[in-house]
C-alpha cells in the first residue's frame, strides 16, 4: 500500500482518535451482545427449550447462528477483562472468538492482563505459534450448544470468504503500488486538503460563543476580518504544476514537481 506522507498531520491524528473510540465502542457492543445472548440461552434452557436458542436468536434478534456463537464466545473470553477495550483491537477480538486453539486465547488474555496491546497480527502470530507446537484443539471457552455440525460448515464458509476478501485487498494494494500517482493528482489532492481545512475552520468559527462583549467595539467583526485574511493566507498555498519542469522536479519547485500558484506566476515555461 502506498505510504502516507504526513503521519503526523493534525487532521489524521484527530481522525485516528475518533476511529479508535468507535472501534472501542464496537468491542463493548460485541461483548454486551454476547452477555445478553448468554443470558437468553440460560432462560430458554430453564424453560426446557435449550435446542431452540439458535432459532430464537435468528428469528427474534436477526443474529445468525454462527454470529451468536462468536458473540457469546467473545464475552466468555474477554467479558471480565477490564483492560480489554484499550488493549485488544476489534480484529483481534473477532479472530480469537473464532475456531482457534484454547492455549492461544489463554496466552492472549494473559498478555492483556499484563497490559500488552494485542492487534490482529499479534493474535494471528499467537495462534500460529501454538498451532506449530501441535495444539490442534479449539478454544475451551465455547458458546452454548448451537448444533456443532452446521456451525462448523457456516464458520468454514465465512472463513473462506474472509480469506478471499483479504486476498482481494492484497491484490488491490499491489495495484495501488504499481499505479504511481500523477503530478496532476498530487496537485489536486494538495489543493483539496487546503480547501477542506479552510472550510472546516470557517464552519467552526461561525459557531461563535454567545457571550457578552464580543460585539462591543466591533470585536467579533474585527476577528472575522482577520480570520478570513488568515484563511486567504492558507489558500495561497494552493499549487499548480511547475511551469519550469512540467512536473519533473527542479530547483524552482524544490524537486516536488508543483509549487504555489503565486510562486509560479513569475516562472516562464
Amino acid at each position: 500500500m502506498a505510504a502516507l506522507v504526513l503521519f503526523d498531520d493534525p487532521k489524521l491524528t484527530r481522525l485516528e482518535a475518533r476511529i479508535a473510540t468507535h472501534r472501542a465502542n464496537t468491542i463493548t457492543e460485541i461483548l454486551e451482545t454476547g452477555k445478553l445472548l448468554a443470558m437468553a440461552h440460560e432462560v430458554l434452557a430453564e424453560k426446557g427449550k435449550n435446542g431452540k436458542f439458535a432459532a430464537w436468536a435468528e428469528e427474534r434478534c436477526g443474529i445468525a447462528r454462527s454470529s451468536a456463537a462468536r458473540y457469546m464466545k467473545a464475552f466468555a473470553i474477554f467479558g471480565t477483562q477490564r483492560k480489554i477495550r484499550g488493549n485488544v483491537s476489534l480484529g483481534a477480538v473477532e479472530y480469537l472468538s473464532g475456531d482457534v486453539p484454547a492455549e492461544a486465547t489463554e496466552i492472549a488474555v494473559e498478555r492483556v492482563q499484563k497490559g500488552e496491546t494485542i492487534f490482529l497480527p499479534q493474535a494471528r502470530e499467537i495462534v500460529k505459534c501454538v498451532s506449530a507446537n501441535g495444539d490442534e484443539t479449539t478454544t475451551s471457552v465455547n458458546a452454548p450448544g448451537l448444533g456443532h455440525s452446521e456451525d462448523a460448515e457456516e464458520e468454514d464458509a465465512e472463513e473462506e470468504e474472509y480469506e478471499e476478501e483479504e486476498l482481494e485487498e492484497d491484490e488491490d494494494d499491489i495495484l495501488e503500488e504499481e499505479e504511481e500517482e500523477t503530478i496532476e493528482e498530487k496537485v489536486s489532492a494538495h489543493n483539496k486538503e487546503i480547501e477542506s481545512f479552510c472550510r472546516h475552520l470557517l464552519k467552526e468559527a461561525k459557531l461563535r460563543p454567545e457571550v457578552c462583549w464580543l460585539d462591543d467595539k466591533g470585536r467579533w467583526d474585527g476577528f472575522m476580518r482577520k480570520f478570513k485574511q488568515s484563511l486567504d493566507t492558507l489558500r495561497s498555498g494552493k499549487c499548480v504544476v511547475c511551469p519550469a519542469c512540467k512536473g519533473e522536479g527542479c530547483k524552482e519547485c524544490q524537486k516536488r514537481g508543483y509549487l504555489p500558484k503565486l510562486n509560479a506566476e513569475g516562472i516562464s515555461g
